[in-house]
């Protein structure tokens, strides 16, 4: 039985006991449901998506002690993709790049020392960076869940 820190953290990106399983709700949806966006939504399951990966990768970045300056334009802007960029998305590629950026976090779980801080992010410690992601992913994931159950019906 699991019971160290680091295995409890990688459990939490594979939802064990805490939200939906991402593969349950990212591996059924087509590609063109991933591109269609409710007139409720502001956005498609792609740009949900998108934004992910945006935060996930800066995140990744960030335990890998890589200095990631701000942006000058604000990241909120940043993270979400424009007019152009939502043509452009592949779902397909997108998801794979969600995965891998999974995997990645899960290596870093086992690698970072939680408590040094990472001064691009407000001196914050590694751990406070981990706890964001899975509470990011949760509230967008269940976002994605909700736009496919409702395109799905």
């Amino acid at each position: 039985m699991k019971y160290g820190l680091a295995d409890m953290l990688k459990d939490a990106l594979d939802a064990h006991d805490v939200h939906h399983d991402p593969r349950k709700i990212l591996d059924d949806i087509k590609p063109e449901l991933a591109s269609t966006k409710p007139d409720w939504s502001e956005y498609s399951i792609n740009c949900i998506l998108f934004h992910l990966i945006y935060w996930q990768d800066l995140y990744i970045e960030m335990l890998k002690d890589k200095n990631v300056p701000m942006p000058e334009e604000s990241p909120s802007v940043l993270s979400w993709p424009n007019k152009e960029q939502r043509t452009e998305l592949v779902y397909e590629e997108q998801l794979k790049r969600f995965y891998e950026g999974i995997d990645e976090m899960k290596q870093l779980i086992e690698e970072v020392d939680y408590h040094k801080s990472v001064p691009s992010w407000g001196d914050a410690p590694k751990l406070k960076l981990i706890i964001i992601v899975f509470q990011h992913n949760s509230y967008h994931l269940s976002q994605i869940y909700t736009i496919k159950k409702y395109l799905m019906k």
